[in-house]
């Protein structure tokens, strides 16, 4: 099943129209991560079984850094609020606004780089072609983001 736009927000649309009443339902997680399925699941009759499939710890500030330094990058593209969150400490906020542009898949990401100044586009779907038509319409533009 897809959802119609990103997010857990509209997957758990599509999810809550079917019957889980008594279902058990096992949850691949990450420590910290939001709870939207999760809740919506045992709201809606589930028995839910969370696990932590994967965890995203930043490395140290320094090395991504030196990453950044030394790829130059025109664009960037974020697929989540806490690797944008590592990005803007390890690099600072100014240098994301100096991009061409900065791709946000979703809105909760978009949300995280608006808190801190940054503007960003979000493609109008979050698959592969609608992020690779955003960049494309970035690179063929000369200008910069104001």
């Amino acid at each position: 099943m897809v959802a119609d736009a990103d997010g857990a927000e509209a997957l758990w649309t599509r999810l809550a129209a079917l019957d889980w009443r008594g279902l058990r339902v096992l949850l691949p997680t990450t420590p910290g991560g939001r709870r939207t399925l999760a809740d919506g699941l045992r709201h809606a009759g589930a028995r839910v079984t969370e696990i932590d499939a994967y965890r995203m710890d930043a490395r140290a500030p320094e090395a991504i850094a030196r990453d950044w330094q030394a790829a130059v990058p025109d664009a960037v593209l974020l697929g989540s609020p806490r690797t944008a969150t590592a990005l803007i400490g390890a690099v600072g906020a100014e240098a994301l606004r100096a991009l061409r542009i900065t791709i946000a898949i979703g809105h909760s990401t978009a949300a995280a780089l608006h808190d801190a100044g940054i503007p960003s586009t979000i493609p109008p779907s979050a698959d592969f072609s609608a992020t690779v038509a955003v960049l494309d319409a970035a690179r063929g533009s000369r200008e910069t983001r104001a």
